[in-house]
C-alpha cells in the first residue's frame, strides 16, 4: 500500500508504518485522482504510483534534512530519561500485542460478516444508493476527481466532494479487473472495520496506556464491543464516508501525541509530513465535509 512505502522512507518503524499507512494511502490515492483528471489520465494505478514515489522521494529527503539539524546528542539525552523513568515499568511482549490485535481483527471481522451476510449485498438506503453510483460512475468515466463529480449536477456547474471512499473503492476493482461494486464495498467495509480500526486503536493505547497483558488482551474484545461504533455507521444510513474518516482517527491521535508530546520525539520530527498527509487523508475520508456535500446535493 502507498502509505507503508511513505512511512519507511519518513524513518517510521514498521508497528508505527502499519497503522498510520490508511490515513497515507487516502491522501495519496485523493490526490492522485485529481491529479489524473488535471493532466488527462485516466484512473488506474499509474496516477497512484507517481504520486507515491514524489510522496516518498520527499518524506525521504525531510528525514535527511532534520536529521542532520536536530543535535543527537539532545536526542540521546532525552531517550536515556524516559528509559531511566520506565525501567521499572514492565510491558508485554510483542507476542502479546499481537494476540490481541489477531483476537480483536478475528472478533470485529465475525461481527461485520454477520452483519453483511452475501458478498453481494447491499444496504438499500437513499445514501446507499449514491455511494454505490458514485463508485459505478467513476468505474465508467475513468474519472475518480474530487474536483469534478458531475453525477448528480447533470449540466449545472460541478462542486467540490471528498471521493476518498470511491476512490479507493473504484481502484481496487479496477486492479482486481472487476465490477462487482457491491462486492467492492462490502469488502472495504469489512478491511476498514476489522483491521483499519484495531490496528489504530492499538497503536493509541500503546501510546497513551500503560498495558498489562490482561489489558492488551481486554483491548482485543473492547474493539468490537460497542454497537455504536463500526457496526452502526454501516449499517444505518449509511455513513460510509464517516466511518472510512473515524477509523482513521486513533491513528491519527497517536503518532500526534507521538510527535509533540512523546520524549523521543525530537526522532520523529521528520515524519510530520507523514502526518500531515495522514491528517489530509481522513479528513478528505468524509466526516462533516461529505455530509454537507451530500446535503447540499440532496437539496436539504
Amino acid at each position: 500500500m502507498p502509505g507503508v512505502i511513505v512511512a519507511l522512507c519518513a524513518g517510521l518503524p514498521a508497528r508505527i508504518a502499519l497503522p498510520i499507512a490508511p490515513g497515507v494511502s487516502t491522501a495519496i490515492i485523493v490526490v492522485a485522482a485529481i491529479a489524473a483528471d488535471a493532466v488527462g489520465m485516466g484512473w488506474n494505478l499509474w496516477p497512484v504510483a507517481i504520486i507515491t514515489i514524489v510522496c516518498a522521494a520527499g518524506c525521504w529527503w525531510m528525514r535527511r534534512i532534520v536529521s542532520r539539524v536536530v543535535d543527537a546528542g539532545a536526542i540521546a539525552s532525552r531517550v536515556r530519561r524516559r528509559q531511566a523513568s520506565s525501567s521499572t515499568r514492565t510491558t508485554p511482549r510483542r507476542g502479546w500485542w499481537l494476540a490481541g490485535g489477531l483476537l480483536g481483527v478475528f472478533l470485529t471481522g465475525w461481527h461485520m460478516i454477520a452483519q453483511i451476510g452475501r458478498p453481494d449485498n447491499f444496504a438499500q438506503s437513499f445514501d446507499n444508493m449514491f455511494h454505490l453510483n458514485a463508485v459505478r460512475w467513476i468505474l465508467d468515466h475513468s474519472n475518480g476527481s474530487s474536483l469534478t463529480m458531475s453525477m448528480t449536477s447533470g449540466d449545472g456547474p460541478t462542486s467540490f466532494y471528498p471521493l476518498a471512499w470511491h476512490d479507493v473503492i473504484s481502484l481496487a476493482l479496477k486492479t482486481a479487473n472487476s465490477a462487482d461494486v457491491a462486492a467492492g464495498t462490502n469488502a472495504m467495509v469489512l478491511v476498514i472495520s476489522s483491521v483499519v480500526w484495531v490496528l489504530g486503536c492499538f497503536y493509541l493505547i500503546r501510546m497513551l496506556g500503560r498495558a498489562t497483558v490482561p489489558g492488551v488482551v481486554a483491548v482485543g474484545v473492547l474493539v468490537c464491543a460497542f454497537p455504536t461504533f463500526p457496526y452502526l455507521s454501516t449499517s444505518y444510513g449509511v455513513l460510509y464516508p464517516n466511518t472510512l474518516g473515524m477509523t482513521l482517527l486513533p491513528a491519527m491521535v497517536a503518532l500526534t501525541y507521538q510527535i509533540f508530546l512523546d520524549p523521543r520525539a525530537p526522532k520523529l520530527r521528520s515524519t510530520i509530513p507523514v502526518a500531515l498527509l495522514a491528517g489530509f487523508g481522513m479528513v478528505l475520508a468524509g466526516g462533516v465535509i461529505a455530509s454537507k456535500q451530500h446535503s447540499r446535493s440532496a437539496g436539504v
